[in-house]
């Protein structure tokens, strides 16, 4: 929601903007990372300006430019290179998107992205390059990998250092064929419950059991009812992939009436155009405001009144737990 009413603010300044730098400065989106939360979020971006961009008078589609940085060989280096390169095709035909790999970034700064041997200039800079694993991995005195994963054996065990184990995304946990699984949610609810059968077993003096797992598939959207995917060994893409992403993920939703609500409201989105106003967020941070600013209130009368019981300490660490 926070990304969508930046997007939708900087066409409305683009729209009133009569220096052509700085509206091409609105007008320019940069994706850092080209796996697939950054083709997923480039593709729906493209499509998102696609749908708005003809309510602006003043905003020509041409003049909107989306460029996507990958400093690896290729887009999405966790899939099938096959369905890489079609994601590849179907962006790289989207008006005013730019797909650019071998491109390490240098540095971020407010408003520019360095680049080896140019700088952009975009009031959007979305990052976009992966997961790290948490700030307290990289304290502990255990081998990691060099992302700052945790080297663990099969059993998700640490070998130099028997008593961690470790998971998910900070955890490097090795495949049968040697290479690490992804940090994937499908990935890491598995290894849980095998990890806690390890650790249980390892307390009854039970040898801990090898994690293995097939993926059981993956599938990204690219926007414009496209997507693709892999699902049990098995390519798909096109309107068919978006069709069986949207079904699967709608299924994941807890109960049929939820779930009957976001069917009304992805047909809503087929037949008409998007709604361009944007969304408030401020009214939970200010809940949030005035909640805290209560418990202030509260807690200054109490603590007035801990310090006016005068010797009695039952009393004063009564008031002063009320107030707590």
């Amino acid at each position: 929601m926070l990304l969508r009413n930046h997007i939708i603010e900087r066409f409305e300044r683009a729209d009133v903007e009569p220096d052509p730098e700085r509206k091409r400065r609105q007008l320019t989106f940069v994706v850092i990372g080209g796996g697939l939360v950054g083709v997923e979020l480039f593709g729906e971006l493209t499509a998102f300006a696609d749908r708005i961009a003809p309510l602006y008078k003043r905003v020509n589609r041409d003049e909107v430019r989306f460029v996507l940085l990958q400093a690896g060989e290729r887009i999405m280096p966790e899939i099938d290179p096959a369905l890489a390169d079609y994601g590849a095709r179907v962006l790289g035909q989207r008006r005013g998107a730019q797909i650019r790999t071998h491109v390490p970034v240098r540095a971020i700064e407010p408003g520019k992205v360095q680049l080896p041997d140019e700088t952009i200039e975009a009031e959007t800079i979305i990052l976009a390059a992966g997961v790290v694993p948490n700030p307290v991995v990289a304290a502990l005195p255990v081998e990691k990998d060099k992302r700052g994963h945790i080297v663990v054996d099969g059993t998700m065990r640490c070998p130099n250092r028997p008593e961690v184990w470790a998971i998910g995304d900070c955890a490097s946990i090795p495949a049968p064929d040697g290479k690490p699984y992804p940090n994937l949610a499908q990935h890491a609810l598995r290894e849980a419950k095998v990890l806690a059968r390890n650790i249980a077993g390892v307390l009854n003096d039970e040898p801990p059991k090898t994690f293995v797992f097939n993926t059981l598939g993956m599938m990204g959207s690219l926007g414009h009812n496209r997507a693709f995917g892999q699902l049990l060994g098995i390519r798909v893409r096109g309107m068919l992939a978006w069709f069986v992403r949207r079904s699967y993920y709608l299924m994941q939703m807890p109960g049929w009436s939820r779930r009957l609500r976001i069917v009304i409201d992805w047909t809503f989105a087929l037949l008409f155009r998007p709604d361009v106003v944007k969304i408030s967020l401020d009214s939970e941070a200010a809940s949030i405001l005035r909640e805290t600013a209560d418990e202030r209130v509260v807690a200054k009368p109490l603590e007035q009144e801990s310090h006016r019981t005068g010797a009695a300490g039952g009393n004063r660490q009564l008031a002063s737990g009320r107030s707590v």
